[in-house]
């Protein structure tokens, strides 16, 4: 029992001591750029928004009302979380307190998700430690751990979920949990699909015994709780009930918007391969492959010695191997965008299913038992010598934006555009001045504007903003000669017909003509009948 719970403790202490370290990086990272909204990235201001808008309600009707409605693209859970927990601090501090607030929430949410995952998967505190060291290598850790993003609740309440569901005398309300995940964000529907696949135990049945009643049976108090996680975590899906048009806003911005500007059809498997070798690993190539093959080849070498395992048996390790294959195949084979933050989920279990195997192997034998402590050790290495340094020197350049060219150029278009507002404002007493402002400039919050945002290229000058603010990116006259459209861009072939047809044309009833400019491509355009 001592030995046991001396070894619980090393793990506990082990754990808190690297975040401890951890923390000497993360600290000045999260800090930095958190003293005004306006100059926050893009990916940030979404939970800002949506988080200030619950706190700004004037009572609990207001509450329901912001944390049901707004942006639907992820859960409205982790918003009404966030606020909860940035309330005193907002209340305090100002924005800068929600800030800050909330990027250490998202970032405590995710390794938490990474110690119960440990807990409920992997029996030895020693290995234990070693794969927490490896998840926490994980190149995009520091990018949730300083981005708020669903991805952190989504791995919290999945790990949470995982917890009951491989105790044996829990019931099925632990279902909940996985509405929760899946509410934060629809990447998981893949993985629900199948976890609900196996509950019906169809695999057992099909084709021979199939019984749509008795699957039914299996299913429905899990089904019912899984919908009621994901009422709470989507308001709008139950309020569809009495409101139908909720429905449609929430499958518009999820399922049917999974599309993406950035996306490009030549984007195929080969793609993400060759970056997460030459580009996101930042290691030499021959030992990011090797890394690769090891762990395939560990998972490999465990299913063939490991022990049948039966289709109607929660099995930890086949359960963790699926989610990884499902979650990581599914990206590479199906999202035209090569962002690596997207192969998190799957690579955290992927890991897992990694050092389970190791388990398995060096207490099978002497020879296995070499043969795993070797694995171990070239993991162990390679994330010491490159996968830690990495995050290490991303936790720097994040702890030092502020001090960048690009941050004072930003800082000072934002002064610019900012000044030709209120000089409008005060030659124009009485009447509200309307602006579009280019979401890639730093952000103007005030209810003294009129001021609205749309990404992509522009195309509403017949709303007739007095001005439109533009970067270089959004900017119709990129489009035209002697420069050429983007190939497949629709949108940008009629950004730049609207440009020729309400800029510098007199014969228009709305006309524009170009106000002021950067050196860098940011233009003000002007309203001028």
């Amino acid at each position: 029992m001592n030995k046991v719970f001396n070894s619980n403790l090393l793990f506990f202490l082990t754990a808190i001591g690297f975040l401890i370290i951890y923390h000497l990086f993360l600290i000045p990272a999260n800090l930095d750029l958190s003293n005004r909204s306006y100059s926050l990235f893009m990916d940030e201001q979404v939970p800002y928004d949506e988080i200030q808008s619950i706190l700004n309600s004037n009572n609990f009707s207001e509450v329901c009302s912001n944390y049901a409605f707004g942006d639907q693209r992820f859960g409205r859970i982790i918003y009404l979380i966030g606020a909860a927990f940035s309330y005193f601090p907002e209340k305090w501090w100002g924005e800068s307190g929600q800030i800050i607030a909330t990027r250490f929430l998202f970032s405590s949410a995710l390794f938490g998700s990474y110690l119960l995952l440990i807990r409920v998967f992997i029996k030895d505190n020693l290995f234990r430690i070693i794969l927490f060291l490896l998840l926490m290598a994980i190149p995009t850790t520091a990018y949730y751990s300083t981005m708020p993003k669903p991805e952190p609740f989504l791995l919290l309440f999945f790990s949470i979920f995982c917890y009951f569901y491989f105790k044996k005398k829990s019931e099925s309300w632990h279902f909940i949990l996985i509405g929760l995940a899946y509410g934060c964000k629809v990447s998981l529907l893949l993985v629900v699909g199948l976890i609900f696949l196996f509950e019906s135990e169809l695999l057992n049945v099909w084709p021979i015994n199939f019984n749509l009643i008795n699957l039914w049976n299996k299913v429905k108090f899990k089904l019912f709780y899984f919908a009621m996680g994901l009422g709470i975590a989507v308001p709008i899906l139950p309020l569809s009930i009495i409101q139908p048009s909720g429905i449609r806003s929430y499958l518009g911005a999820t399922l049917f918007n999974t599309s993406h500007g950035a996306d490009s059809p030549s984007v195929t498997i080969v793609s993400w391969v060759q970056g997460i070798i030459f580009d996101w690993i930042q290691a030499p190539p021959i030992l990011t492959i090797a890394l690769g093959i090891i762990i395939i080849l560990s998972i490999i070498y465990r299913l063939v010695l490991g022990p049948k395992i039966l289709v109607n048996t929660p099995d930890k390790f086949m359960f963790a191997l699926v989610v990884a294959v499902v979650s990581i195949f599914s990206i590479l084979f199906l999202v035209k965008r090569v962002w690596y933050m997207y192969l998190t989920f799957g690579l955290v279990f992927a890991l897992i299913a990694l050092m389970m195997s190791i388990e398995f192997l060096i207490a099978r034998s002497k020879r296995h038992n070499y043969f795993g402590w070797v694995i171990i050790l070239f993991c162990v290495l390679f994330s010491l010598n490159y996968l830690l340094p990495q995050e290490k020197t991303e936790l720097s350049l994040l702890s030092n934006r502020t001090k960048t060219n690009e941050y004072k150029i930003e800082k000072a278009k934002y002064n610019l555009y900012v000044g030709v507002l209120n000089k409008a404002k005060n030659q124009k007493k009485g009447r509200e001045i309307s602006a579009f402002v280019d979401p890639y400039l730093f952000r103007f919050y005030t209810n003294e504007f009129k001021i609205e945002q749309f990404w992509g290229p522009f195309i509403d000058w017949e709303k007739g903003y007095d001005f439109v603010i533009l970067a270089n990116q959004s900017n119709p006259i990129f489009f035209l000669p002697p420069y050429t459209s983007p190939q497949n861009c629709s949108i940008c072939v009629i950004s730049a017909q609207k440009f020729t047809q309400f800029v510098d044309n007199q014969k228009s009833l709305v006309n524009y003509h170009r106000y002021l400019s950067t050196q860098d491509g940011m233009v003000i355009y002007k309203r001028v009948n």
